[in-house]
């Protein structure tokens, strides 16, 4: 198994800590949205959720199997992949082979690039997850890049990699 030293991931790594906290802000607001959803689900429906069959319910409702402490613990690896994929992906095919042993298909290679670039750079002030959201769903990358206080120069390359190779997604 390839293990690079902790220089090479600090000279590697291209994504910051503010944006991966940001994507871990997103992922715990999707639990908590599939927990809601799943509280809010009629007990019948939940019932027809367990089942196997196409012609009777379950006898029991569908629900969540783990307690607490071990779902916050699935979360965390959840978390951590995210980080890796994340921290992996944004670098350019060599390294990452060469270091991590990584390989992404296109299409995932694409969703992360796409993902990043709706990620906001930082420098805004933030008021709550909700306008987070909302400013990575609206970011328009054109109009960032035009930016004369755009992002640091690491994101600069990632976003070159990133056009690269989402323009090569497109056949």
């Amino acid at each position: 198994m390839l293990q690079p030293s902790n220089s090479d991931l600090e000279d590697l790594t291209v994504i910051d800590e503010g944006k991966l906290r940001f994507l871990s802000e997103c992922f715990d607001q999707i639990i908590q949205w599939a927990s809601e959803t799943l509280e809010s689900t009629p007990p019948e429906i939940r019932r027809w959720l367990r089942t196997h069959s196409v012609v009777r319910p379950d006898p029991k409702q569908f629900k969540i199997s783990q307690e607490r402490a071990t779902l916050r613990t699935y979360v965390g690896y959840f978390k951590q992949l995210i980080y890796y994929a994340f921290r992996t992906g944004l670098l350019d095919d060599e390294s990452r082979e060469r270091h991590y042993g990584v390989h992404f298909t296109q299409e995932q290679q694409h969703f992360i690039c796409e993902i990043y670039s709706m990620l906001p750079t930082g420098h805004e002030e933030k008021t709550s997850f909700t306008k987070d959201a909302e400013d990575a769903v609206n970011l328009d990358l054109d109009e960032e890049l035009d930016n004369d206080d755009d992002p640091i120069d690491e994101d600069w390359d990632v976003v070159n990699v990133c056009e690269e190779k989402m323009c090569s997604f497109r056949l």
